[in-house]
């Protein structure tokens, strides 16, 4: 189980990653004369797609299917025509109801930490396929009167997405289409220093004066392991989803969120509609397949969270101003890592992961960090881990089941 629970772990943290290693396009399909003449704001794109189109909004066709049975507000079927990239294309949606938890709730926090629910509209979150084409795959959003989607066909990776988020380019209703082989220069992003994880193991989280207490439980957790391995193999089948809790600090919600509620909350939600896609359709063996994640929560701060009245002097909190090393603005990744799962675990504790999505220029070009469960018995850390307390003093636990991807990838 704790094998499973790592390996697991593992590949959720670098799914969560994998959608946001582009943060524009290049090469229309203009001459570099007509790009700075008529679009100067995408020549500065060149150096990350070797090829993409630029379509406006009136390029799409969308058009509404009502079928004679039951149908409502909270389920609808769109069709979506264009042309795009020397081919045409024909998407069937249809609203994705399995993306979020019964429960599923989205609020926003300001300074002093007051709560604000927000209403997102679920049924504008779409899944389908390309007609005619056999195993494809399409998620689909539609706001207003913006639109993106993911295209998987047997051959090629499509994507479609609002011009805005690559560039300085105003919200004019302008698409970027590209294919995902176009990416340029993904090779740093497999270096281990870039995705990082943490194995929780009780020298490197614990404080020394209990450490060999944790050794010791450790030891007589391994020897019942041991004894019930065989009873322990047996899979809940039913058991296939990981419940998420999304957070975006201030920093995520000005930059990447551009200050706007439903800007911040679509990214957020689009890029876990891929990650949930990538596991429902990987096959880990012929026992293991169909797992995937929904959303139960998201949490988005929209201002630096002040110090509560009377905190002591050195207080500290993920979403503070700055970081708390005095004069420097990023955090050191693994003690932002450490702060969020310490400041989280009221929330954490009731979901599967809890991931923070941040804005900042780590050390050595990192992207993301985990706590990835070790392959033992009763492992600390990883996906659905129970409670940590750092000391004996402690009185408030921390969760393990925590890890943090940075959108801003200068490296």
């Amino acid at each position: 189980m704790a094998e499973r629970r790592f390996n697991a772990m593992k590949m959720l943290f670098i799914a969560f990653l994998s959608p946001c290693w582009v943060n524009g396009a290049v090469k229309p399909r203009l001459s570099t004369e007509d790009i700075q003449e008529d679009y100067p704001e995408l020549d500065t794109l060149n150096g990350i797609l070797s090829d993409y189109e630029v379509l406006p909004l009136s390029g799409f066709q969308f058009h509404s299917v009502r079928k004679r049975d039951v149908h409502t507000q909270s389920h609808l079927e769109r069709l979506v025509s264009f042309r795009a990239l020397h081919r045409n294309f024909q998407l069937y949606l249809t609203t994705n109801t399995d993306l979020f938890t019964d429960g599923f709730k989205a609020v926003f926090v300001d300074k002093n930490g007051k709560q604000q629910k927000y209403d997102v509209q679920l049924q504008n979150y779409f899944t389908g396929h390309v007609v005619g084409e056999e195993n494809s795959r399409v998620q689909a959003h539609f706001d207003g009167d913006e639109f993106s989607a993911h295209i998987l066909t047997d051959e090629v990776e499509y994507n479609i997405e609002p011009l805005w988020r690559f560039t300085d380019s105003p919200v004019d209703g302008r698409l970027l289409v590209y294919r995902s082989e176009d990416i340029k220069n993904l090779s740093r992003i497999a270096s281990p220093k870039v995705c990082g994880y943490i194995h929780a193991d009780a020298e490197d989280l614990l404080p020394e004066s209990s450490r060999s207490r944790w050794e010791r439980h450790e030891e007589v957790d391994f020897k019942t392991e041991h004894q019930h391995r065989e009873k322990r193999q047996v899979h809940d089948h039913r058991k296939n989803t990981c419940s998420l809790l999304l957070v975006a600090d201030y920093r995520f919600f000005k930059h990447m969120g551009r200050g706007q509620e439903s800007v911040t909350l679509n990214y957020l939600i689009e890029l876990i509609d891929r990650v949930d896609d990538i596991y429902r359709n990987t096959t880990w063996n012929d026992e293991f397949k169909g797992y995937g994640v929904q959303i139960q929560q998201i949490i988005i701060n929209q201002e630096p969270t002040k110090p509560p009245s009377g905190s002591p002097a050195g207080w500290v909190h993920y979403n503070m101003e700055d970081s708390p090393v005095k004069g420097k603005e990023v955090w050191e990744v693994k003690k932002l890592l450490e702060q969020f799962s310490l400041d989280i675990s009221d929330n954490a504790s009731s979901v599967c992961l809890a991931h923070l999505f941040t804005y900042q220029d780590f050390d050595m070009g990192t992207l993301g960090l985990a706590y990835v469960a070790p392959s033992r018995p009763h492992p600390l850390g990883g996906i659905c881990s129970g409670p940590y307390y750092p000391s004996q003093y402690s009185k408030k636990p921390s969760f393990l089941n925590t890890g943090l991807t940075s959108t801003k990838n200068y490296g």
